[in-house]
């Protein structure tokens, strides 16, 4: 009986540092948490932002509900606090995933601790009662094997790995082991997801095996629109209220290049050609689409097309662009060489996303919760297959057309033969974006109420957990 005891507030004080996990995160405002708010200290006006993430190395650890106060970071010689709010979380909840414990934007300089003041723990049992546990100490206090050199603009995660079996041990004072690290410290993977964030003017990597972050950096304008060019491992970002294209070396993490979009008001959508050696550009101010050689910067060709450009997609294998306009409810087929436009596509809805499959191209149809499926070779419609409220995204895995459907909380699925979605995914209030790893066997899904990336799985379609990033995503882009 003793014994048990023991353990058990030896587990509480390990696990109360990874306590602060899906709680108070954003910037002076309001953030949901466990079906509660919180309001966290406005950013510092200059400065880097720091995310902090935590996971456990052995997940049968005990269930345990803790309470904790704060989270600070030891920058120089001052803990600044990193959120505020008590928050009360159910370590049963995490199991084998990563969660967000703390972020915010806060003076650059040299970060080298990592402070948790605790408040209440308590072992769960089966039927979800709770055995109160003594804290042995108020706070925890954990440092950087290696400090965090913090810069402006910069966007920094910092890694939190606790070993429960090596803490749990025939003493209440036990010291909880963890590991700290930098995504710098991290070793490379191969298999990564990028997510941009813009209202932090942040992407974050993710390793498409476990869905764990794995890094971030900072991209000032609000990042947007990704690609990555797979040959070269580069990450091209578009930062639209700067009209910036921003080439980030994948395997340094680091910015090598920008590109400054010249006679572009406003940079709103991007997307290849299937080599990257271009990218064509949408102007949402002027209704124009430019062309732009990424090796030299340059502005190739520019040609103002529709009204309300809202979405483009290469076609590889037809050598066109595909450009909707939402206005003239058009996709309008375009050469890539000089912009001018080869054929229109009319619709009986506003037009959103598009994706191809050989000769097929399906196109989102908004206002008509239709998805058209059009025969490039012999440009015909061929049908329109019924989806859910609003469809948004389009993306074709393994033979499946994967819709999200913005107001209807799902993700059609239907293959080309079928004339309506016979599955659909589930889990996501407000899904845009799509991405998937064939590799991993994942479909992603952004999911902007949540502010994070839905995980599925792609051969049962059942929900398989959630990158945490109290932020909605903008864009996702897998490189396999």
């Amino acid at each position: 009986m003793k014994s048990g005891f023991i353990k058990g507030a030896a587990v509480i004080f390990l696990l109360a540092v990874m306590f602060f996990l899906p709680g108070c995160l954003g910037s002076g405002q309001k953030t949901k948490t466990l079906g509660r708010a919180c309001v966290l200290p406005p950013d510092f006006e200059y400065g880097g932002r720091v995310s902090v993430f935590i996971r456990q190395s052995d997940p049968a650890a005990p269930r345990v509900w803790l309470k904790i106060a704060a989270v600070e970071i030891l920058s120089g010689d001052t803990w600044i606090p990193l959120s505020t709010g008590a928050v009360e979380i159910d370590t049963g909840e995490l199991g084998r995933g990563q969660l967000l414990v703390g972020r915010r934007k806060i003076p650059a300089g040299t970060c080298k601790a990592l402070r948790f003041d605790l408040v209440k723990a308590a072992l769960v049992k089966k039927d979800g009662s709770r055995v109160l546990l003594m804290l042995d100490k108020p706070e925890a206090v954990v440092r950087l094997a290696s400090p965090l050199e913090l810069g402006t603009d910069a966007s920094e995660s910092l890694f939190l790995v606790w070993d429960v079996a090596r803490t749990v041990r025939d003493t209440v004072f036990t010291v909880p082991v963890l590991s700290v690290a930098t995504s710098k410290e991290l070793p490379l993977v191969s298999d990564i997801a990028c997510v941009s964030c813009p209202d932090i003017d942040t992407v974050y990597m993710f390793r498409t095996d476990r869905n764990w972050v794995h890094g971030s950096i900072g991209i000032g304008g609000g990042p947007r629109q990704l690609f990555i060019d797979r040959d070269n491992s580069r990450l091209y970002v578009l930062a639209a209220k700067s009209s910036t294209i921003i080439a980030v070396d994948l395997k340094a993490n680091r910015v090598v290049d920008r590109i400054h979009l010249s006679m572009v008001q406003e940079a709103d959508f991007m997307a290849p050609d299937s080599d990257a050696s271009n990218v064509f550009v949408v102007d949402a101010v002027g209704n124009y689409l430019a062309r732009y050689d990424l090796a030299s910067g340059n502005l190739a060709a520019r040609a103002r097309i529709g009204q309300k450009i809202n979405y483009i997609r290469y076609l590889p294998d037809h050598e066109r662009v595909a450009v909707a306009s939402a206005f003239d409810q058009t996709v309008y087929l375009v050469n890539p060489d000089d912009l001018a436009v080869q054929e229109e596509i009319r619709l009986d809805g506003m037009p959103q996303g598009m994706a191809v499959d050989e000769d097929r191209l399906y196109i989102a149809e908004e206002s008509g919760d239709t998805v058209a499926v059009y025969d490039l070779a012999t440009r015909q419609m061929l049908k329109r297959v019924r989806v859910g409220m609003s469809p948004y995204r389009i993306e074709v895995v393994n033979g499946e057309v994967l819709v999200s459907n913005r107001e209807g909380a799902t993700v059609s699925i239907f293959r080309s033969g079928q004339i309506y979605a016979s599955r659909s995914l589930r889990g996501a209030a407000v899904p845009t974006e799509l991405a998937a790893s064939v590799r991993n066997h994942w479909i992603y899904v952004a999911d902007s109420d949540c502010g994070g990336v839905r995980v599925f799985d792609m051969t049962s379609k059942t929900a398989a957990g959630l990158v945490d990033l109290k932020s909605a995503p903008a864009d996702i882009e897998v490189l396999n």
